[in-house]
């Protein structure tokens, strides 16, 4: 998992120092959405992360089932957290050496807390239902709809926002606060429910 994501961080970067030195603005948009959002995409569909025989030997281990089912949630975190430097370098560099506009570094940054707020909503949606037999039936299948679902509600936030009259950075700044509440809540229901989980 950690060569994956290593591998994903480096594609992105790679992509957004090319973004630098050729002028095709779509280089730069499929940028943002590969670093930031990629990593914990890969983490979340991955099949591997969470296996049967996995979690059996998780929960015969010297550790508190709650810890268990905090690991994703801050892997997760640590994801998002090695993604957004990256993209902010980059959207930095850009504003410099190509003397964007301030407006451009701000919907760049807007555009970065979207993508967080994606990544945090799909999370929150996704882990406690992985952790239900529902759930357990297909994971890859339910992080696809927890993406879709994440998603739209983000598009709802925007089209509701747009509606209003806020700015973009307002937006983003809702966004974050909707989807982070969603996956501390998601945090405390989902180690409840790892806690009863019957392997």
């Amino acid at each position: 998992m950690n060569g994956s994501l290593v591998l994903v961080i480096l594609v992105g970067l790679s992509l957004g120092i090319l973004s630098i030195f050729i002028e095709y603005y779509v280089i730069y948009v499929a940028f943002l959405p590969l670093v930031v959002f990629g990593g914990p995409a890969h983490i979340i569909m991955s099949k591997s992360e969470m296996t049967s025989k996995w979690e059996q030997f998780q929960v015969s281990m010297p550790i508190k089932r709650k810890d268990i089912a905090t690991v994703p949630y801050i892997i997760i975190l640590l994801a998002l957290l090695s993604g957004i430097p990256v993209s902010t370098l980059i959207s930095v560099i850009h504003f410099v050496l190509r003397e964007n506009t301030m407006d451009f570094l701000m919907r760049s940054f807007a555009n970065t807390f979207l993508i967080v707020g994606t990544v945090l909503l799909t999370a929150a949606l996704f882990y406690p239902f992985a952790y239900t037999k529902f759930g357990n039936r297909s994971r890859k299948g339910l992080g696809f709809v927890c993406l879709i679902v994440a998603a739209l509600v983000n598009l709802l936030i925007i089209l509701g926002g747009k509606g209003l009259l806020i700015s973009d950075g307002v937006i983003a700044l809702l966004n974050i606060a909707i989807s982070g509440s969603a996956f501390i809540i998601s945090l405390f229901v989902a180690r409840e429910i790892y806690t009863k989980i019957d392997f």
